[in-house]
């Protein structure tokens, strides 16, 4: 849904491009901080071709518990984040293949199913890992070049495609408002989702002008989250046969974050 895009580029702010190397792994959850909610962990890992990064390969995954006041970490009366559980800013969980025992300590100490949790961790990490080889291995086969050049050009066809999908609806804006029955704490009070999208040529503006302000309960939705929705509403409407970018996180063009489109 695009919640990779701040969640990385996040992380490469916190530990530029050139300080990364093969066997690096990097975590985070922060929604306040390009993550979507405190169970959702995302791990990343770089993919190295001879000293360069060419690609990311990045894992995200809801997990069972993440501390906090209730088991699941998902309490509807929650009033503040720290309720909710450990909250993890972007920090290195492997340095150069060498785990961070002292963050695995402190997850391990702070969830109600350790060994449920460490295990998804672990299989992310193996997912993540296997996709760096991937990549890795794919790049020496067809060239670094040769294969850089294909995901560029992925990338630039498929915002074609999208472009001339957005373009074949009429120009206009289009409205709608829903609601929330309530917040979690202020149970007699529907909470408004208002929504105009202005179509003008193949570019699409999504304005949230007139949803609700800051809410007390715990259904506030961070700005990584709101995007995620825009952009899988748009990847719904248009081309189903149109190649994925999500997928191609690619770090080569421009010091790697304005390539992280959706």
């Amino acid at each position: 849904m695009g919640a990779f895009i701040p969640a990385l580029a996040r992380i490469i702010t916190e530990y530029p491009l050139q300080t990364m190397r093969a066997g690096d792994v990097y975590t985070m959850n922060d929604p306040h901080d390009g993550g979507t909610h405190l169970p959702d962990l995302i791990i990343a890992a770089p993919a190295v071709v001879d000293g360069r990064i060419v690609a990311f390969s990045v894992c995200l995954a809801h997990q069972e518990d993440f501390g906090g006041k209730v088991a699941g970490s998902m309490p509807t009366d929650s009033t503040e984040i720290y309720q909710e559980g450990l909250i993890v800013p972007p920090l290195k969980l492997y340095d150069a293949g060498r785990p961070d025992t002292t963050l695995f300590k402190m997850i391990e100490r702070n969830v109600r199913l350790p060994r449920q949790v460490l295990g998804d961790i672990d299989a992310q990490v193996s997912a993540v890992t296997v996709g760096c080889q991937r990549i890795v291995d794919l790049f020496r086969s067809e060239g670094s070049d040769q294969v850089l050049a294909y995901m560029d050009h992925l990338l630039d066809y498929a915002e074609q495609r999208t472009q001339a999908c957005i373009a074949a609806i009429p120009d206009g804006v289009y409205q709608f408002t829903d609601y929330m029955d309530n917040d979690g704490i202020t149970l007699d009070r529907r909470v408004p989702i208002s929504v105009a999208i202005t179509i003008k040529g193949s570019n699409a503006i999504v304005d949230y002008a007139g949803t609700s302000v800051q809410v007390q309960g715990p259904i506030n939705a961070p700005i990584s989250g709101a995007r995620a929705s825009v952009y899988f509403a748009f990847r719904c409407i248009t081309d189903p046969e149109d190649p994925e970018q999500s997928w191609l996180l690619s770090a080569h063009r421009g010091g790697g974050a304005e390539r992280l489109a959706a």
